[in-house]
Order: structure tokens, then C-alpha cells, then sequence
């Protein structure tokens, strides 16, 4: 069994594998479904996004964590950026 490792220095080192399975996920443009087209998403209604979310949740919790920050991060963006 593997899992995060935070060091002494305030790092964190994944599991073998998380950052190539989060690279593809990107990619794949799965981040940016719900996202305006506008800024490089798809535009999708965020039912879709929470229903696919519902998946990759189950298949993983710990990796989808990682995009899940991340979607707060564009909500954040899009709602009060200029």
C-alpha cells in the first residue's frame, strides 16, 4: 500500500503513477468541463461536470481531490478576475 507523504520541509510526494494519471486527466480536458469556452473549457452544464465527477470520485478519491481544488480555483477566477 502506498499513499501521500508529507516531508519535513512542507512537501508532499504522491503515489507512483498520480501525477501521470492527473496529466491525463488534464488533457483529456476533464478539468475544464463546466468551464466557460471562453477560457478554454467546454462549456458544459454542470450537471455533466458533477455526473462525471460521481465517476472519478469512485474510481479514486485521492487523486480527484487534486481537481477538485482545482475547480474552486476556477470558480474563483471566472466569479472575481478581471
Amino acid at each position: 500500500m502506498e499513499g501521500c507523504v508529507r516531508h519535513d520541509d512542507g512537501s508532499v510526494t504522491t503515489p507512483k503513477g498520480f501525477k501521470e494519471a492527473f496529466d491525463q486527466y488534464r488533457n483529456g480536458g476533464w478539468m475544464g468541463l463546466a468551464a466557460p469556452v471562453e477560457f478554454g473549457g467546454q462549456g458544459l452544464p454542470y450537471a455533466v461536470h458533477t455526473a462525471v465527477s460521481e465517476y472519478m470520485v469512485s474510481a479514486n478519491m485521492s487523486l480527484m481531490m487534486y481537481p477538485g481544488l482545482t475547480q474552486g480555483a476556477i470558480a474563483a477566477i471566472i466569479t472575481h478576475g478581471t
